[in-house]
């Protein structure tokens, strides 16, 4: 990781989630000391409820044209950082922008809804409204587990 942008928060009127995340690339590469010309990948999230968070989208914002560009279906960290370092072993792209940008507070949507997914019946009687709490339970399994991993030499803690 070289760099890292973060706009306001809170209420944010006419900004969509798309420009706010055109203005958080813009604060990581100023923080990394690099220009948007040497983004060869760019991978984004899809804003929670909306069409928003698409990497053709935001890059086109953005002014990019990358090698490699994908969009998950849901903003989580650790499956774009996967994914990034997929496209990296594998020389789709060496240098990627990992965007997330979202106007949830201004758009109104408090998370109080299950998305739509083909195992909706599942989640929505547990309380999961959104991949947020899954993405949760698993980290959790996995933080108590002692399986131990292919890239460690010891378990996970347990």
């Amino acid at each position: 990781m070289v760099g890292i942008g973060a706009t306001r928060q809170g209420e944010l009127p006419g900004r969509s989630a798309n420009a706010l995340g055109v203005d958080a690339l813009a604060l990581a590469l100023a923080d990394a000391g690099i220009s948007k010309d040497q983004l060869d990948g760019l991978i984004t999230c899809k804003v929670f409820g909306s069409n928003e968070g698409i990497d053709t989208q935001i890059g086109s914002l953005a002014g990019l044209n990358p090698a490699y560009s994908a969009t998950l279906e849901y903003g989580t960290c650790n499956f774009s950082l996967h994914l990034a370092a997929m496209a990296i072993q594998t020389g789709l792209a060496s240098t990627v922008a990992l965007i997330y940008g979202t106007n949830q507070r201004t758009a109104g949507q408090r998370f109080t809804s299950v998305a739509d997914s083909a195992d909706r019946e599942l989640l929505e009687p547990y309380g999961f409204v959104n991949i947020a709490g899954v993405a949760a339970l698993a980290a959790s399994r996995r933080t108590r587990s002692s399986v131990t991993w292919p890239s460690t030499s010891g378990s996970m803690p347990g």
